[in-house]
């Protein structure tokens, strides 16, 4: 008989386990038994175990070589209210059928229409800040790449197609599903309480606009260079079928979740660290300044920008978006010796992961020369993952990446940046790593 590891237990002889500590504060729950018992151990909440997982060669198995017989925790899967049959919140031959459908969608010719509109929508924002001294960082960036995420989806422009629809639902409606899957007790959704019914109110008035999008692209057979045009062209290589209506709708649905709130973080993030560190910022823009001067950056000189590139890996390695991951076992598997059986939990956070210092040097400092992005650098694949690893790996990182890059350019070279407050805003560990509390920085022009 096969002897296994043994999986240490984080001791608990409360009714609820550790569910209580572990809600207040998972970061720090998983940090504080990952120093005492290693990079795996297992927990219990309330009636059920979750194993905790954090070397990266243990990730890799999870999430590439045996990703087939794993499946999305159930946390993800209550996202499907909102989602539907998404990419986010499917998995098996359905999702890798979707997967393929929508990857000609972010090719590299697609990117080079996106980069022209997220530019526009960039030098827009910086023209509204000229008569602004201070700001609130994470309200403006989640406008601006809801804006950017609108026109890139549907080819709509919030401000001026006069249409309110996604600004006044899909902020709510994301918000509302985040704070369920976060949350260990949920009401069921068809009590008619006041928050539900506002819920299904926006999810109806975002289905409408979607859907007379698409009646309009069919009736008039116009399609344009807008993601959702794309995905209603394309169609499946063995059975010639495209999209219906009804999966169109989840995945645009997924993509603005995706594509909107973990970027605004990202941006949020980067602009309080370059602000903590002013050094940094200065060599920002002296880039900027030695690539493009005070001109708009273009698409054959993104990829001369080193040292921004270097800052937004390293925001993404300290604050990454999805900071916690989960899978659910469809089988038994064996991991390291360490046996798995059908039905088993497994969390890991990347935000850990990618502190780990075995892999990371001085992991806790906001560094972007560390060696660990030099060139030629052998870092374990599965030790920096802010855009998940193995097949599922996000299909808009590209478009983020661009995305996050001319946003910083465009803004750096006209202001200056300061926190109006050095004190570290706190986590509030949502579906995404936000800031708790509000960073407000001061902006003044460059001189």
């Amino acid at each position: 008989m096969t002897e296994y590891k043994n999986i240490p237990t984080v001791p608990s002889r409360k009714l609820i386990g550790h569910l209580k500590e572990y809600v207040s504060d998972p970061i720090m729950f998983l940090a504080k038994n990952h120093a005492r018992y290693g990079d795996t151990f297992r927990f219990r909440l309330a009636h059920r175990y979750l194993i905790v997982m954090r070397n990266p060669d243990h990730i890799k198995q999870l999430m590439q070589e045996h990703h087939s017989i794993y499946r999305k925790s159930v946390a993800y899967r209550k996202l499907n209210v909102l989602l539907g049959n998404g990419l986010f919140t499917t998995d098996g031959s359905f999702w890798l059928k979707q997967r393929r459908l929508i990857q000609p969608a972010f090719h590299r010719e697609k990117l080079a229409y996106y980069f022209q509109s997220i530019q526009d929508f960039s030098n827009e924002l910086k023209d509204s800040w000229y008569d602004k001294k201070e700001i609130n960082i994470a309200e403006e960036m989640t406008a601006v790449t809801l804006r950017i995420i609108s026109k890139a989806l549907l080819e709509i422009d919030l401000k001026k197609d006069d249409n309110s629809v996604i600004e006044d639902n899909l902020p709510f409606a994301l918000d509302f599903m985040i704070k369920r899957i976060t949350s260990t007790i949920n009401v069921p959704l068809f009590l008619p309480l006041k928050k539900h019914r506002r819920f299904r109110k926006s999810v109806s008035h975002i289905e409408n606009l979607i859907q007379s999008i698409i009646h309009e692209k069919r009736t008039s057979g116009i399609y344009k260079n807008d993601l959702l045009s794309s995905l209603m062209q394309v169609k499946d290589a063995d059975t010639g079928e495209v999209m219906s209506d009804k999966q169109l709708r989840d995945e645009i649905l997924t993509i603005f979740l995706a594509g909107h709130e973990t970027t605004a973080m990202t941006m949020s993030w980067m602009f309080y660290y370059i602000c903590l560190y002013p050094h940094i910022q200065q060599k920002i823009r002296d880039e900027i300044f030695g690539i493009c001067g005070k001109e708009s950056i273009l698409p054959n000189q993104l990829n001369q920008c080193v040292y921004i590139k270097r800052v937004v890996q390293e925001t993404l390695r300290m604050m990454t978006p999805i900071w916690i991951l989960g899978r659910e076992a469809l089988s038994q598997d064996v991991i390291d010796n360490i046996k798995i059986c059908k039905g088993d939990s497994i969390i890991f956070s990347p935000y850990l992961i990618h502190r780990h210092e075995n892999y990371w040097s001085d992991p806790t400092n906001f560094n972007p020369d560390r060696k660990e992005f030099e060139e030629g650098y052998d870092l374990h694949k599965f030790a920096y993952m802010p855009f998940g690893g193995g097949p599922r790996l996000c299909v808009g990182s590209n478009f983020a990446m661009m995305e996050i890059q001319i946003l910083i350019i465009t803004l750096l070279q006209t202001f200056k940046f300061e926190l109006k407050d050095k004190t570290f805003p706190g986590l509030n560990q949502s579906l995404t790593l936000r800031p708790k509390n509000t960073i407000e920085i001061a902006i003044s022009k460059v001189e």
